[in-house]
């Protein structure tokens, strides 16, 4: 065989491995993809089960845009609205808890979605007015405020409360994420241009875990 002929198969022979790499690369690629899809399905049916329960109960969750295994519970009624520089809740806001609480504690601490909630986030929130650092830890105040009575003040039983204390914790976010006066228009307003009482709230944060987390759970079962 001549140097030109071995050249050519040789070129031949690498052009063919180069085109089996990238095809095995490929299908590698396709497989994963569709693999995550199938075990991130997990995650979302238990999401959509627990929205359902929830839901059922007259608890308005709704997905959060923002994470795709997360719901959020934005505590909109006027009762639970905070008065201005304050993170004391009202009589009014303490009645609607009493009637929260353990609805909320009911359906996270069952068997079935205590297992799969990976946390719950409180967040308080405020208004535009005043410093970022001064609204921080106002925000932060409002979110233990709730959690703080919403454990010891509304009735739910020791399971419950032992639960949610595995499950909980509190965050501020001080003025950002200010809500508009209508909610249609845009998902957050501008500072001085915002529903100041509908900002002055707190709101869940529920995350049911992924399906690498529960996987892992198991392994040390």
């Amino acid at each position: 065989m001549s140097d030109h002929s071995e050249q050519a198969l040789s070129h031949s022979m690498t052009d063919l491995m180069t085109s089996l790499a990238v095809i095995f690369i490929l299908l590698l690629v396709v497989y994963m993809n569709q693999s995550y899809q199938e075990t991130q399905k997990g995650s979302q049916n238990i999401k959509e089960k627990l929205l359902e329960q929830l839901n059922a109960m007259k608890i308005d969750a709704r997905p959060d845009p923002l994470d795709p295994l997360a719901l959020v519970i934005r505590l909109q009624d006027e009762k639970l609205q905070f008065d201005f520089g304050k993170a004391i809740l009202k009589p009014q806001g303490q009645t609607y808890l009493g009637g929260f609480m353990p609805n909320l504690s009911g359906i996270l601490c069952s068997k079935d979605n205590y297992e799969n909630v990976e946390s719950v986030l409180i967040q308080g929130f405020t208004d535009h007015v005043g410093s970022d650092e001064n609204n921080l830890l106002l925000s932060q105040q409002r979110a233990f405020e709730v959690l703080q009575y919403g454990l010891n003040k509304t009735g739910i039983s020791h399971q419950e409360r032992e639960c949610l204390l595995q499950l909980a914790s509190t965050n501020g976010r001080g003025k950002r994420d200010l809500l508009p006066f209508d909610e249609k228009s845009k998902r957050f307003a501008s500072p001085g241009f915002e529903d100041s009482n509908a900002s002055r709230r707190v709101e869940f944060k529920i995350r049911v875990k992924s399906y690498e987390l529960r996987k892992a759970i198991e392994k040390q079962q």
